[in-house]
């Protein structure tokens, strides 16, 4: 089986479903002398103590559905500890867009390979891609046979937020085995999400073994949040004629800067009543306003709250305006090419968007 390219966005379909996501919540070292605190210990610069993360994570969605291996880009955890107090961090490493209609439950699993202390680099993430590309089939058919095998139960057994399955996929560590024990340490989680599973987190706290005996427990934690059907879906184009785009799906600042509209450029609205509304980016994110006004718009939101919220101001048929919860106007800066912004008290041209349908 082939493995996908590391782990992107999805692309929801804006008729209502499910997103189930990865994250690291927290890290800390215990060493020999039984000390217990959050990983690092000290401030940046971290040096060469610190812990690499790639992996493997492989969702199967529905009865229907083809289990896909898809590659965790390689990261270094250490960045996101040291800017956070008390080394807590919030690092999404996946999702899955679980449509409404899907038929049966979906499995995901991650396994994940970490490198403690002293990685060295691209070497190494060679080798770990490596190591993905062998594990891939093993991985697609086990979580295939999860699914399986949950659609023979005839009594769901109060399953209804999901369940970290916690059993390791067999056959993982055997693949290992050939590799220098010191490069990697293997640990895995799953989940499984029934059809019309309950909002929620699940956590989990995975333990390493790194060298001189220092045990490093890392808190992964799934996520299940619902996705309401858009009242409409819509492609907003600027004054100058260019498109908003959020990224790669979302994640990060829109952009008016596409000469057409495409996956990325398609935006799902959801009414809240009266003027109000809000906007859902491609990966099931809702789009909100930094601050609640006054800065950048963001494709970042995983509930509607002051920040998510619009209103409308129809100008004109099929163009609008947007206001923050601050009452400013989102504008396309000097007319497209750039980011968006809360930051306009009066609307002028740069501030009124076109609607498109796909």
């Amino acid at each position: 089986m082939p493995v996908m390219p590391i782990c992107r966005q999805p692309i929801i379909d804006h008729r209502g479903g499910t997103i189930v996501s990865l994250h690291v919540t927290a890290l800390t070292r215990e060493d020999g002398t039984g000390l217990r605190a959050p990983w690092p210990y000290g401030a940046p610069p971290v040096g060469p103590d610190a812990l690499r993360l790639t992996g493997a994570l492989t969702a199967q969605v529905g009865a229907d559905g083809t289990a896909e291996v898809r590659t965790l880009v390689a990261q270094d955890l250490a960045p996101a500890i040291v800017e956070r107090p008390a080394g807590t961090l919030e690092r999404e490493l996946h999702r899955v867009f679980v449509p409404a209609a899907t038929q049966g439950p979906t499995a995901v699993h991650a396994a994940l390979l970490l490198a403690v202390e002293d990685w060295d680099g691209t070497t190494r993430d060679a080798v770990a891609q490596d190591v993905i590309d062998e594990l891939a089939p093993t991985l697609a058919d086990a979580v295939g046979t999860t699914v399986r095998a949950r659609l023979k139960d005839d009594e769901p057994q109060g399953l209804t937020g999901g369940a970290v399955l916690g059993g390791s996929i067999a056959g993982l560590r055997d693949t290992l085995a050939s590799w220098p024990r010191e490069d990697f340490a293997l640990v895995q989680t799953s989940l499984l999400v029934p059809a019309g599973a309950d909002a929620g987190a699940l956590a989990q706290e995975l333990v390493v073994t790194g060298p001189a005996q220092d045990t490093y427990r890392l808190r992964v934690e799934w996520r299940i949040r619902h996705l309401p059907v858009a009242d409409d879906v819509l492609h907003l184009q600027v004054h100058y004629g260019d498109f908003v785009v959020a990224e790669a799906g979302g994640r990060q600042t829109l952009v008016a800067n596409r000469p057409r509209p495409s996956d990325w450029e398609t935006f799902g609205l959801v009414r809240l009543g009266g003027d109000r509304v809000a906007l859902l980016a491609p990966n099931g994110d809702y789009v909100s306003a930094a601050g609640g006004g006054g800065r950048e718009v963001l494709a970042v939101g995983d509930r509607i709250g002051e920040w998510e919220t619009f209103r409308v101001e129809e100008v004109m048929t099929d163009r609008i305006a947007l206001r923050a919860f601050n009452g400013h106007y989102v504008s396309a800066y000097h007319g497209g090419g750039r980011e968006l912004v809360a930051n306009r008290p009066v609307r002028d041209e740069y501030e009124v968007f076109t609607l498109h349908r796909p």
